[in-house]
């Protein structure tokens, strides 16, 4: 491993421990390939942490041109940050107002949640989880904000039938404004092929308001045993193939160190998600030296099958992005760990390869085949 690899990883907490600070001081006295360190770790999702703590920690040992343009990042960083709280608030008011209620999900207020500042993760859009019946009125109240989604009325009947299909299964309606502000509007924190039985009732019953700095009223938060089941979630989605995934999980652990682990566990054993969870919080061990709780690491040594999963993930890490194809499907039925589960997931794969193939020949041609398969576009 590179030692940028390893400077970045010393990096990837807050606050940092003794001995990270200790190993950051000895990274920085090797040689560094600077422009590769900070692409990597922007990559990642973790260049705010990174340049939070050589900035304040570390400044004696930067040349002074990485350090004014690390400090000039933290900036910009800050003024997006601030602008993206502002409009989550103005959002989050009218949705209320129109009766919406609207649970953030990622972006500024899981920063603010994990980390303490918004301005230490990285954050590309807003992401906001409204319940299923409120999904017209939300998308109302974005039209009327200037946001703009990409389903115009001029297209044709097979380039409509893809953005329907992808509404309904894919469960993010993205949004997007001139001035460069998106929104994800979420009716579900993965599609439901993925096994998150968690419904909105529940999500919304459970959450709690928090006062978060930048918004000018409180604002709902998923609760703790939610924020590690949508994480992990949300992490082998993506295959954990950035940093960040795991480092929030790291964080969360630090977050909430009164966790009933014991519930929680029993809590996504119910619903199928007790691998997905245990894969997520050996990762955040394995590779950010997260601590581990005595049921957390039973359960973890009594799953021969997290090993498999896990090494490759930790070994491609800072060497390649995520599988596709064929080992991406293997990945994601391997974490499943009840039968019909894994069925659901393969027909699910089986209509997303039909719909592909649709979407580009709705590209080619403009116009729908002569046997549309039915389940994908009805």
């Amino acid at each position: 491993m590179r030692h940028e690899h390893n400077l970045i990883l010393a990096c990837a907490r807050i606050p940092l421990s003794p001995g990270r600070i200790e190993n950051v001081r000895k990274q920085l006295q090797k040689e560094t390939d600077w422009p590769y360190l900070l692409e990597t770790a922007r990559q990642h999702g973790v260049l705010p942490l990174l340049a939070w703590h050589l900035t304040s920690t570390f400044s004696e040992n930067l040349q002074e041109d990485i350090l004014k343009n690390l400090r000039l990042f933290l900036r910009g960083n800050a003024q997006r940050s601030l602008f993206m709280m502002a409009e989550l608030s103005t959002l989050l008011s009218l949705f209320k107002a129109n009766g919406v209620l609207g649970l953030p999900y990622k972006g500024p207020c899981l920063a603010v949640t994990l980390y303490g500042n918004a301005v230490l993760r990285q954050s590309g859009d807003l992401d906001i989880l409204v319940g299923p019946d409120n999904i017209p009125t939300a998308c109302r109240i974005l039209r009327e904000q200037g946001y703009s989604h990409p389903h115009p009325s001029s297209v044709n009947a097979l380039q409509k039938k893809v953005w329907d299909f992808h509404d309904q299964y894919l469960h993010g309606l993205p949004f997007d404004r001139e001035d460069g502000m998106s929104v994800d509007l979420h009716r579900g924190i993965v599609p439901k092929q993925f096994g998150f039985p968690l419904p909105w009732t529940r999500l919304q019953e459970a959450a709690t308001m928090v006062a978060v700095p930048g918004i000018s009223r409180p604002v709902p938060i998923f609760a703790p045993e939610h924020i590690f089941l949508i994480l992990c979630a949300h992490g082998e989605k993506h295959q954990w193939a950035q940093l960040l995934l795991i480092c929030d999980i790291a964080q969360a652990v630090s977050t909430y160190p009164q966790m009933d682990w014991s519930s929680l566990l029993e809590q996504a054993r119910r619903i199928g998600n007790l691998r997905r969870l245990l894969l997520g919080l050996s990762l955040a061990h394995t590779v950010l030296e997260a601590p581990l709780a005595a049921p957390v690491a039973r359960a973890i040594e009594r799953d021969s099958v997290l090993p498999a999963l896990s090494k490759p993930i930790i070994d491609r890490l800072f060497s390649g992005g995520p599988d596709h194809g064929k080992a991406r499907r293997s990945f994601s039925l391997r974490v499943r760990e009840r039968l019909w589960d894994k069925i659901r997931l393969g027909q699910w794969f089986l209509l997303l390869s039909v719909w592909r193939v649709m979407r580009y020949r709705a590209k080619l041609f403009g116009r729908l085949p002569q046997q549309a398969p039915r389940k994908v576009i009805d």
